[in-house]
């Protein structure tokens, strides 16, 4: 049972992948951003691509999200704040054995496209971006497991 990793607690059968297949859009802002960032986890660049707003998609490279997304580890999210069209978020994440922390208030619009309108991101303003202090073998994961991180995220972070 794989759990999803948006960290909803749900398996990821019966959250993002539904989504990520096509076989059901997200009906909030939230879905759509977890879906996201579980596309980023999984690097499902196309999926990225796809919900990005139609007027963004013109400056976006799927080679650069793919790239991006194979680099980047994604380790935890935090939703803190929702709304009808927005989500403000904490994502820890690792990339070139090194640790972040990124915050962003997203915004999100409904658009028509088939005769159905789905939820797609538009923007966000990053409220913090920093670079975290690299954890020892025996510290806590930074994904919030409360595992070592030895015996958790450690090794497909490359960050031991």
């Amino acid at each position: 049972m794989l759990l999803c990793p948006c960290q909803s607690q749900q398996t990821y059968t019966n959250c993002c992948e539904p989504f990520h297949t096509n076989s059901q859009q997200a009906q909030t802002p939230e879905q759509l951003m977890r879906s996201r960032y579980s596309a980023y986890a999984l690097t499902l660049s196309q999926y990225i691509f796809d919900t990005y707003h139609s007027d963004k998609q013109a400056g976006l490279s799927l080679s650069e999200l793919e790239e991006w997304a194979k680099a980047t580890t994604w380790l935890k999210l935090e939703v803190s704040k929702t709304s009808d069209t927005t989500v403000t978020f904490i994502a820890t994440y690792a990339e070139n054995r090194k640790l972040y922390k990124i915050g962003e208030h997203s915004r999100f619009e409904q658009e028509q496209i088939n005769q159905q309108k789905v939820w797609r991101y538009v923007d966000g303003d990053i409220l913090n971006h920093q670079a975290l202090d690299r954890p020892k073998r025996n510290d806590p994961c930074p994904c919030g497991s409360m595992k070592k991180l030895k015996q958790c995220c450690g090794v497909k972070s490359k960050l031991i």
